[in-house]
């Protein structure tokens, strides 16, 4: 039985390829989550939906796209799944959210602030009509792609002195450990539900993430000036504490990595 990843090529397609050499992974032009292509579903167990519209201030303006993707299309992989007696394994965001609890559980009701978080709110509820599913939410991915962390990279190798929110706090997720996380899951046949899944550590603002950075490429972090989220200007509005409780994920056999330390791995690496 065979395992379908949607969104092959993104941050958490590029890891979970490392740790399922044999499963099946689709890009959108391979497989549009959108309209599902045909398959003969019963020669699979499980399909990961990785693929996401993740513009957060692009959905503003540009809803219509946003809610196909990250909540009509989710809705219709739940109904393959659940045609086919398929496990649905489906990616959430801590932006369905409004951060208005420091620690978000997985029993918090989605409170979503934007466009972007509506959507995958709705995505989250989706998914969650297959029978058996595991709805992950994560937050603030690095991995092997752009992300935060590479853009505060390259902003101190070019001697940049970036202005980051200090008002915006969380932790953040190593691709490699949401990969590994999912596996667990679907390897122990864990029960069936909603899940928190980011790296483990201490919950910072986005300026102690981007000083983290500058100081494991040797960078001064007195160069990164922190603002407030109204001085720094967003278009779309975001939630202030986007930490998720692990209490959940780990309660099933899964220690994810401290941010820090994997971090410090994935400055070294690259």
């Amino acid at each position: 039985m065979r395992i379908l990843v949607t969104g092959a090529n993104g941050q958490l397609g590029r890891a979970l390829k490392c740790l399922l050499a044999d499963a099946e992974f689709c890009s959108h032009a391979d497989f549009d989550i959108t309209d599902p292509p045909e398959r003969n579903w019963k020669q699979y167990s499980t399909i990961i939906n990785c693929a996401a519209y993740n513009d957060v201030n692009g959905a503003e303006n540009d809803r219509a796209a946003a809610w196909a993707v990250n909540a009509e299309a989710p809705a219709r992989l739940a109904r393959i799944a659940a045609e086919n007696q398929l496990t649905l394994v489906h990616v959430s965001s801590d932006y369905i959210f409004d951060g208005t609890n420091e620690v978000h559980t997985e029993e918090e009701l989605p409170s979503p602030l934007s466009a972007y978080g509506a959507s995958k709110a709705a995505g989250d509820t989706a998914a969650q009509t297959a029978p058996q599913h595991y709805v992950i939410r994560t937050s603030w991915v690095f991995g092997d792609g752009e992300n935060f962390m590479s853009t505060m990279r390259r902003l101190a190798t070019q001697g940049v002195e970036p202005k980051v929110i200090h008002d915006q706090r969380g932790r953040p997720t190593f691709a490699e450990d949401l990969a590994k996380g999912i596996a667990h899951l679907l390897e122990t046949e864990a029960p069936s539900g909603g899940y928190n899944l980011t790296s483990d550590g201490d919950a910072v603002g986005r300026d102690e993430i981007a000083m983290a950075v500058f100081v494991a490429i040797g960078g001064d972090p007195a160069d990164v000036h922190p603002v407030t989220t109204e001085e720094y200007g967003v278009e779309a509005p975001r939630p202030r504490e986007s930490t998720l409780a692990l209490d959940k994920i780990k309660a099933t056999g899964f220690s994810p990595t401290n941010w820090r330390a994997a971090l410090a791995l994935y400055v070294a690496l690259r």
